[in-house]
């Protein structure tokens, strides 16, 4: 910046206004008021907004972000469901092979099957 000071006080009055008029600003009548003048802008500091591209990527990053945020809670939401059918299934054969086992058992004592029939029908009213 000093030396842009030291080269536009070198400059005539005149080579000063023809800087003026090709920037487009209103020169003083001063030549020190026409060099600070032309200073003005570098001693400025700008806050440059975020490109319109800039923003674009990162509103396109953040909701590639959310969605895989979602796809990740719904895989975890069909693996549990996955898993809960899985218990229920095993529970059911549970209760399957528990209920075969005791016909097996009645039927070597020697119950028919009416009386077999009756025994699970109670046994279903007790286990509601």
């Amino acid at each position: 910046m000093r030396n842009i000071l030291i080269r536009l006080n070198n400059l005539t009055k005149k080579q000063l206004n023809e800087i003026c008029k090709q920037m487009k600003i209103k020169c003083p009548n001063r030549k020190q008021d026409i060099v600070n003048k032309l200073l003005q802008p570098l001693g400025h500091h700008y806050k440059m907004e975020k490109s319109r591209e800039q923003k674009r990527k990162e509103r396109d990053e953040a909701r590639k972000q959310k969605r895989k945020e979602r796809e990740k809670a719904r895989e975890l939401q069909k693996k549990s469901r996955e898993l809960v059918r899985e218990a229920r299934k095993i529970e059911r054969e549970n209760k399957r092979e528990e209920r075969q086992k005791l016909i097996e058992k009645w039927k070597q004592e020697g119950k028919d099957n009416l009386e077999i029939v009756e025994l699970l029908m109670q046994m279903n009213v007790e286990n509601k």
